[in-house]
C-alpha cells in the first residue's frame, strides 16, 4: 500500500459519495486507534472511520485548530502502519 497521509484520507466538504467497500479488518483496526488516539488528544468529536476514511463534514471537528494539528501530530504515526504489509 502506498504512503497515505491523513489529508488524503479526509472526506472534502462537498465531496461525492462514494459507495463503501470492503475494508481490509486490519485497516479498520488501525483507523480505529488514530481516532482513539485523536480523541485522547483532545479532538473529542473526531468520527469514527468511515471505510477506510475519515468523514469531518457531519462534525464540529475543525481540521484548522491548533489543537486539531497538534494531535494529528501526535497521532500520524498510527497511520504509518497503512504502509507496511499486513
Amino acid at each position: 500500500m502506498t504512503r497515505l497521509r491523513l489529508t488524503s484520507l479526509l472526506a472534502a466538504p462537498g465531496a461525492a459519495r462514494i459507495p463503501p467497500v470492503k475494508v481490509p479488518p486490519r485497516v479498520t483496526a488501525i483507523m480505529s486507534r488514530f481516532t482513539a488516539c485523536m480523541r485522547a488528544h483532545g479532538v473529542a468529536g473526531f468520527p469514527e472511520p468511515e471505510g477506510a476514511s475519515f468523514n469531518l463534514t457531519h462534525t464540529h471537528v475543525d481540521a484548522t485548530t491548533t489543537a486539531y494539528k497538534a494531535a494529528q501530530a501526535q497521532c500520524n504515526s498510527i497511520l504509518q502502519a497503512l504502509d507496511s504489509p499486513g
